[in-house]
């Protein structure tokens, strides 16, 4: 893998565009926060800050390498506010899953 390009000044940003909570379960993550990326490496995801977001260990792992929106939205703690809070911070979602929103 390259070397990161992002700055500790953008995670630091990052990490305040979600207030410190997990992005995805808005629960503090305290010593367990960890970054996910949006788009997984493993589907072609780059590590940039465009795609990348603090998750708390549960639920890194429960996305694992999933689609956001169809994880997000199948999770049993789903509310619409968690997808809406996500989706002004990556506006560009709704352009990788065109299905979710027509």
């Amino acid at each position: 893998m390259k070397a990161s390009r992002v700055t500790k000044e953008q995670l630091e940003d990052r990490y305040e565009d979600f207030d410190g909570l997990c992005a995805y379960c808005r629960r503090e993550m305290g010593i367990n926060s960890e970054i996910d990326h949006i788009i997984p490496m493993a589907k072609g995801g780059l590590d940039i800050i465009e795609n990348l977001v603090y998750a708390c260990s549960s639920c890194n792992q429960s996305k694992n390498s999933h689609d956001l929106i169809p994880w997000l939205r199948s999770r049993p703690n789903y509310e619409e506010k968690l997808e809406l809070k996500l989706l002004s911070v990556f506006p560009y979602l709704p352009l990788l899953f065109l299905d979710y929103y027509e």
